[in-house]
């Protein structure tokens, strides 16, 4: 994966030397495109398998499809990402090279060196012997096909994996519409809905004040005090769609549940005495913009 990496960045870099791709220096880009990557890798590993170990690489695309959310006010989205059509596929041959070393995933070992050259080499041959206009569209559907057929021969089926490569295609074929601030704002409330009504009870926990289990022992009048705050706070709320979208998600919870329910645990003191979600981060990250702008 991060030979992959390496060889991805140093492609950008080459071909970013006029500014065709991104008006910020391609290494800044590169550092900032594999910290979000990373972020989401272990933060979905972390939601889904219960563990900060190994990485989940549909949330691995979360954090990719995130940073270019960010990056979509200084870079040509449909530029960068077809340039990359044509080193991803690297990426994901090495990747399947890694899992066969490491006899991940498969009954059958082998599996592993087909998928890679599923989605490795032979799209990337595909690519070069047509001159597709916008490779990065083929590139993503036919890699998404691949990983979906290849999810039934896996040992551990899992249909996000599935889910997460439907939405993928959704979002090329609709990149202009779909890779944005607002989408990804309205990504991170449907994410932590979505978080809050799958994971099992052994894996949440009930907070009954705010953000981070503040005011959490007086659970009678927490429910009509969040309504009012929210009231009050409309205007502010309507401006700023991160504290609004995240208000919106817990305020949910509130009315269905009676409490909020916080799945994201850091095991490290002091962070591991507090639980929370992702609609405390928006507020927090909301709360932190209105005092800054």
């Amino acid at each position: 994966m991060a030979l992959g990496w390496l060889s991805m960045s140093y492609n950008l870099e080459i071909n970013n030397r006029n500014n065709e791709i991104c008006s910020l220096k391609m290494e800044y880009i590169t550092c900032a495109w594999a910290a979000f990557t990373i972020f989401g890798s272990k933060l979905f590993q972390k939601l889904y398998r219960n563990t900060w170990e190994g990485n989940a690489s549909f949330g691995a695309l979360y954090g990719f499809y995130v940073f270019l959310c960010l990056i979509s006010q200084i870079c040509i989205i449909e530029n960068l990402l077809n340039n990359l059509s044509f080193t991803a596929p690297i990426l994901f041959l090495l990747i399947r090279i890694g899992n066969f070393c490491n006899q991940e995933h498969y009954d059958n070992k082998y599996f592993a060196l087909i998928e890679g050259f599923c989605q490795g080499l032979l799209p990337l041959i595909i690519m070069l012997l047509y001159n597709f206009e916008n490779p990065i569209i083929f590139f993503i559907i036919f890699i998404s096909i691949i990983r979906i057929i290849s999810e039934f021969k896996r040992n551990d089926f899992d249909h996000k994996n599935i889910i997460f490569s439907l939405l993928t295609i959704t979002c090329v074929l609709h990149i202009n519409k779909l890779i944005n601030y607002d989408s990804m704002i309205i990504s991170f409330f449907f994410v932590d809905l979505i978080s809050k009504y799958s994971l099992d009870a052994s894996r949440i926990v009930r907070n009954y004040g705010f953000n981070f289990g503040l005011l959490s022992k007086y659970k009678e009048h927490n429910l009509s005090l969040h309504i009012i705050i929210a009231i009050i706070l409309l205007p502010i709320l309507i401006k700023n769609k991160l504290l609004f979208y995240g208000s919106l998600s817990n305020l949910i919870d509130r009315l269905i549940n009676g409490f909020i329910i916080d799945y994201i645990n850091i095991p490290i003191k002091p962070f591991s005495n507090y639980w929370f979600n992702i609609g405390d981060i928006m507020i927090s990250l909301g709360t932190i913009i209105i005092f800054l702008f």
